[in-house]
């Protein structure tokens, strides 16, 4: 059931993030409720692997 709830969590988490991110990019000029949830929750899992690769670049 743990599994269950820390997926649900990961996956929203992402896929809010993806949201962000695609309004930020085209100002607002985009729904990302109609975009397909998988491709979003993609663009949020791009958007925290280039922020954890230029923290490691950085440091």
């Amino acid at each position: 059931m743990a599994d269950i709830i820390l997926e649900f969590l990961i996956e929203v988490f992402l896929w809010g993030t993806g949201t962000l991110f695609i309004r930020v990019i085209t100002l607002n000029r985009c729904n990302p409720h109609k975009l397909n949830e998988g491709l979003v929750t993609l663009i949020g899992i791009f958007f925290w692997v280039a922020i954890i690769a230029s923290i490691a670049i950085l440091y």
